[in-house]
């Protein structure tokens, strides 16, 4: 009997790493349409990552201690002068933008799949009247506005380093001087190439893994007009910095 694909998780779970040209703007076109494809399928069980259910059911330590760094991370969220209207970039699903919401007049949440975002807007439910919630492809983000602080939770892990400094520098320009930007990403490991194949249910996906050392961030955001005011990491990397 042929088994069918599971309609829950990656198949198979095996992740590869690729080099592809990202300076050619028809293969960074192709992948950026690919992740997005890639998110909107995984939106059901996108917060299994969270959970540590499903594929990222890593045993009882090994959950323990993603949950304590998330934790960690939750904590330093509650220190960050964020305030008044505020722009999550990549908010996906809402697991942060529930944990910062009550912390700022109003909140932007932005992310190129649709179907994370009503996920979100479930989540928070009488809360969301709080929330603007905007399909947007951040990797050709024109923003028509400015806000008084900025978020960002393991979404520029996601951003390869062909457009990373673009956006940043656009984030910059559309939050008023002085303000917070908070950031939380995955830390950075071996180096490896930004490409990672995934496949769900039978279809293989590129993705951007691009995970940075603090030293990274802070040569980057200092080249868009940040200054990076701490920096914590561990296997979870999270720093705050300050629009110039």
């Amino acid at each position: 009997m042929v088994q069918s694909h599971p309609r829950r998780g990656h198949f198979p779970a095996i992740r590869t790493k690729r080099v592809l040209d990202l300076s050619r703007s028809e293969v960074l076109d192709a992948v950026d349409a690919d992740q997005i494809a890639y998110y909107r399928a995984r939106a059901p069980w996108y917060d299994d990552g969270y959970a540590c259910a499903g594929d990222y059911d890593g045993g009882a330590e090994q959950n323990a201690r993603w949950l304590a760094e998330l934790a960690a991370v939750e904590r330093a969220l509650g220190t960050a002068p964020i305030h008044g209207d505020c722009v999550e970039l990549g908010a996906g699903t809402g697991y942060w933008t529930e944990r910062v919401i009550e912390r700022v007049e109003r909140l932007w949440a932005l992310d190129a799949a649709p179907e994370v975002l009503q996920t979100a807007r479930v989540r928070l439910g009488a809360r969301a009247t709080k929330v603007h919630f905007e399909v947007v492809d951040l990797w050709r983000w024109e923003p028509r506005r400015l806000w008084d602080s900025a978020v960002a939770f393991f979404f520029l892990e996601h951003v390869p380093d062909e457009v990373l400094p673009a956006l940043l520098a656009t984030l910059h320009d559309a939050l008023h001087p002085g303000a917070p930007l908070f950031v939380a990403e995955g830390a950075a490991n071996d180096a490896e190439p930004q490409i990672e194949t995934r496949s769900i249910d039978g279809r293989a996906y590129d993705v951007v893994e691009r995970r940075r050392s603090p030293s990274e961030y802070e040569r980057v955001l200092a080249t868009a007009g940040f200054s990076v005011v701490s920096v914590a990491a561990h296997r979870l990397m999270h720093l705050l910095a300050t629009r110039e």
